[in-house]
């Protein structure tokens, strides 16, 4: 338990994870086992990925362990301060940077910290981010809100007409928090690309930085 600016967390300190599992030791296994645990059991993540390395196959499962399991997540880069000019002769800061663009794109919603923990430099932002985070995590739009942005949304980008069909959204309400969930009526099955297309949309629009958001649809079918 650690207090922090009269603010209590709880935090879960988990080992160290860097192997394939297929590689991995005995111990190795279940501190991935006990890690994945430590994730449901949580409300916040902080991935915490070592800048001195390449970001690992087990950093992006960590990640993807944390967006199933629908938590807030922050994106942690420690040893920041090994990156400094007069230490960095083999230009890593520059590879990390490709890297992140890269291998990371599946996240760019989530808060992004770097910090040094050996010299204490920007831990002030990491408290920013986790409230951010829990606050987006948390929030809720009102059901009017939500409405009216889908319907102006739909109205300058419809769903592309397949098969001569047209599926419309006709009501949409945010249905619960922890992590925001959405739930569109639509009058027929909305493709997987406009659905990620609305994610995106919702985020531009109310934020929810450092939290999956999920978009649900259920199809109503005409009354006869």
């Amino acid at each position: 338990m650690i207090e922090i600016d009269g603010q209590l967390y709880r935090f879960i300190d988990t080992a160290g994870i860097r192997k394939k599992s297929d590689k991995s030791s005995g111990a190795e296994y279940y501190a991935l086992l006990r890690t994945e645990a430590a994730i449901y059991r949580a409300e916040l993540v902080l991935v915490v990925i070592d800048v001195t390395e390449m970001i690992s196959e087990q950093d992006l499962r960590i990640i993807n362990l944390a967006i199933e399991a629908k938590k807030a997540i922050v994106l942690v880069f420690n040893k920041w301060d090994t990156l400094a000019e007069k230490f960095d002769t083999e230009g890593r800061r520059e590879l990390l940077e490709e890297e992140i663009e890269r291998d990371l794109n599946f996240v760019t919603w989530a808060p992004r910290v770097n910090l040094s923990a050996k010299t204490g430099w920007h831990k002030n932002r990491l408290q920013e981010a986790m409230e951010t985070a829990l606050l987006s995590w948390d929030k809720r739009i009102p059901t009017s809100t939500v409405n009216a942005f889908i319907g102006r949304l739909i109205a300058e980008f419809p769903h592309p007409v397949r098969g001569g069909k047209q599926p419309r959204i006709k009501f949409a309400s945010q249905v619960d928090s922890r992590p925001p969930k959405f739930l569109l009526f639509a009058t027929g099955f909305l493709e997987h690309q406009y659905r990620r297309f609305i994610e995106r949309k919702l985020r531009e629009e109310f934020g929810f930085e450092g939290t999956p958001i999920v978009v649900s649809v259920r199809v109503q079918e005409k009354r006869k």
